[in-house]
């Protein structure tokens, strides 16, 4: 007999207040004034936990790392997952970070800036949801478990500033 898999998934909310803000930086679309300044200095994790202080998986044209083996942390930024388990943008890196100068200047979307690291997180289907549904209000994403988990494993090395590591590796 085969075995049985089953596949589990969270829910979280995505803020449409945060998703439609407009923001001149994308890194998905080589989109970037700023040069990947959050991979840079120590006020974002996994930068922050190099000894130089910027991002050892950071290149000339941004994260060297194929995008399903970066960090979910990296994926989602400038979101962040709250308490209530929303998506919202990390205020630090929006009002009085690295992203600022950037904030309601170009023509897209934060969420529209999302769109590769969104459909490799959850799959091209939410991601298509996601945009459908942000129009009329707040939305909910279906998360697949191994992103939860992924996560929470990163949240870890966040609190004790470890370096990345790449899964499987």
């Amino acid at each position: 007999m085969k075995p049985f898999f089953t596949f589990e998934y969270g829910h979280w909310k995505l803020s449409r207040n945060w998703a439609m803000h407009i923001l001149d930086c994308c890194t998905d679309k080589g989109i970037q004034r700023c040069k990947g300044a959050c991979c840079f200095g120590n006020g974002f994790w996994p930068g922050s936990a190099s000894k130089s202080n910027i991002c050892e998986f950071l290149g000339g044209k941004g994260c060297i790392l194929p995008v399903n083996d970066r960090p979910v942390t990296c994926r989602l930024f400038p979101f962040v997952l709250n308490t209530n388990n929303t998506l919202v943008v990390n205020m630090r890196a929006l009002m009085n970070g690295r992203c600022s100068p950037n904030h309601n200047k170009g023509n897209h979307t934060i969420l529209e800036c999302q769109e590769i690291s969104f459909i490799s997180l959850f799959g091209e289907y939410e991601w298509k949801k996601m945009l459908e549904n942000i129009k009329k209000g707040d939305t909910f994403i279906k998360v697949p478990m191994n992103i939860i988990l992924e996560l929470k494993r990163e949240k870890e090395l966040i609190k004790y500033n470890k370096p990345y590591i790449i899964k499987g590796k």
